[in-house]
Order: structure tokens, then sequence, then C-alpha cells
């Protein structure tokens, strides 16, 4: 049966099964470098929301709800062809979110805000620039 099957099938099929191969493990490898990347930042608790095309991953901290208003929301932008960090914040009071492909909202608020101040005052535009390399 398998003597019917010519030999440069054969290579093409191991070579096919070779390069499969190789490819789950450099995803994997990828994905244990993002979450080693994002464990370090941020701890093990977090919510991720993708950008509009995908090409980043806004990671934030969840914070116990006791502890809301005490402790800094940490937060990190992660580009994914790369696993590079793109950024890196925190707030007390507010929060942070994807206006559009390249750009986030963060409000940092005071517990109180004082007499003339207002919310607009405290909120931030961060644009997220993409790196020119290439996935390796």
């Amino acid at each position: 049966m398998f003597s019917d099957f010519p030999l440069h099938k054969w290579i093409l099929v191991i070579l096919f099964i070779g390069i499969q191969c190789k490819a789950v493990d450099t995803s994997q490898q990828q994905d244990a470098q993002l979450k080693k990347l994002v464990e370090e930042n941020i701890g093990t608790d977090y919510n991720k929301v993708f950008n509009e095309s995908k090409m980043f991953a806004l990671y934030i901290q969840n914070i116990p709800a006791a502890k809301i208003g005490t402790t800094y929301v940490n937060f990190i932008v992660v580009e994914l062809k790369n696993n590079r960090l793109a950024e890196k914040g925190k707030f007390l009071y507010g929060h942070c979110v994807w206006l559009d492909p390249s750009s986030l909202e963060v409000v940092d608020m005071p517990g109180a805000l004082k007499e003339n101040q207002q919310p607009s005052e405290f909120k931030r535009i961060i644009v997220i620039k993409e790196s020119k390399t290439q996935r390796p």
C-alpha cells in the first residue's frame, strides 16, 4: 500500500508536518511570552480588550471592589504582532478605554472634585503607535 506512494510525496508530507509542528511551537512560545509580559506588569487578574483592528490589546488590572478608589488600577497596551509593550499606565478613579484603533482615553480623577474643577480636566488621550519591526 505505502510502496505505491512516490518518495517525493512522502518527503512533502514530512516537510508539511514539520512546518506545522514548528508553527505550533512558535505560537505557544509567543503565547507564553505574552502571558509573562502581562503578569509581570499587572498581575494575573485582568480584563483584555482588543482595539478595532486587533493589532493591540489593552490589559486592565482587576481590583477588588473594596479597594476601588484606594488602589491604582494598572493597565498596559501590547502590540500583538511582536508582544511589544506599547504603553503602560495607571488610574485611581476613572477608566481606560479605546477611543479608536490607535488611541486610548484615560480618565484619572481625584476622589472629590474641587469647586471649579471639571471631570474633563482629568482626561488624557494616549496615541498608540505601531512598531516598524516585523513579527519574528
